[in-house]
């Protein structure tokens, strides 16, 4: 099947958008970074509208949702996390990380774990929530990578993949972020930049590139890649709401919106994907993300 076509959606209320998520349900919250400021659409794009404030200003990286009421944000250079319980109407303070370290790819496969990893090259730390961000524990340590870890998906059926930006390197873990190994090669190390990274838990992974219009593709589980045809206008935070519906933005107040819907086996949803999903496929933000 070809990959995504990609148009423009509705204008976002600001700029500087990092991440976005969606719960499978008809609501999609975007973060910025550096600031307080998020946005929400209940329409799949076509309007968006200014959510609630986080807890503080912190360098936001990432934002995931279980699509069971609980969204949670996390930042770099900083133990600092965000979690809301009603859409992204209201935030507050989540538990600490446990190092103040470049935290980006935050996922969850919504029956409890929640992973991030650590923006590195080389070998990379994680960390691991297991009761919806109240506290934050280390993880297993990343394969080694020329680019930098940046966003992982999940199925939600015990694969979780992450990506490094500026390289082809990919990651997996079959045992919840306990452990991970080497995964397929990327299409292109094209797709660097700010990677962006869901996947529909049915069969699809989508990567987009943010600063630029390269876009990725894999439906059979990250084994191997293919590029796209480009996105309307430069990529950033990808999230899918499980149903065909892909939405794109960037921080240059613009977005991106497809209808992917391969004809696979159906799995249960939506992935969780953060930068973020399926039975047999996928690419991430945040979100059921990734959807990361």
């Amino acid at each position: 099947m070809p990959g995504p076509v990609w148009s423009a959606g509705g204008a976002s209320t600001t700029t500087g958008w990092i991440a976005l998520a969606t719960d499978g349900a008809g609501n999609w919250v975007a973060i910025t970074q550096g600031a307080t400021s998020t946005m929400v659409s209940t329409n799949n794009g076509t309007t968006w509208t200014a959510g609630g404030a986080l807890p503080s200003a912190a360098t936001w990286t990432d934002l995931a949702t279980d699509g069971l009421g609980h969204w949670i944000a996390i930042a770099q250079s900083t133990t600092a996390t965000a979690v809301s319980t009603n859409n992204g109407t209201t935030w507050s303070a989540g538990g600490a990380a446990p190092s103040a370290s470049l935290w980006q790819g935050l996922t969850t496969d919504r029956a409890g774990h929640w992973i991030a990893v650590a923006n590195a090259t080389g070998t990379a730390a994680t960390m691991v929530s297991t009761n919806n961000g109240t506290t934050w524990a280390s993880g297993g340590t990343m394969p080694t990578t020329a680019g930098l870890w940046s966003t992982m998906a999940t199925d939600r059926a015990g694969n979780w993949i992450a990506l490094a930006t500026g390289a082809t390197t990919t990651a997996i873990s079959t045992n919840n972020g306990t452990s991970w190994a080497a995964g397929g090669t990327g299409a292109s190390s094209a797709v660097g930049g700010q990677n962006s990274f869901a996947t529909d838990a049915r069969g699809a992974w989508i990567a987009v590139a943010g600063g630029s219009t390269a876009n990725m593709y894999s439906q059979n589980n990250g084994v191997t890649w293919a590029l796209s045809t480009v996105l309307a206008s430069n990529g950033g935070p990808l999230a899918t709401d499980g149903s065909g519906n892909w939405i794109a933005i960037n921080s240059s107040n613009t977005t991106n919106v497809t209808n992917f819907n391969p004809a696979v086996t159906p799995g249960t949803g939506p992935g969780m994907g953060g930068f973020i999903t399926s039975p047999t496929n996928f690419w991430q933000s945040g979100g059921f993300g990734g959807m990361e």
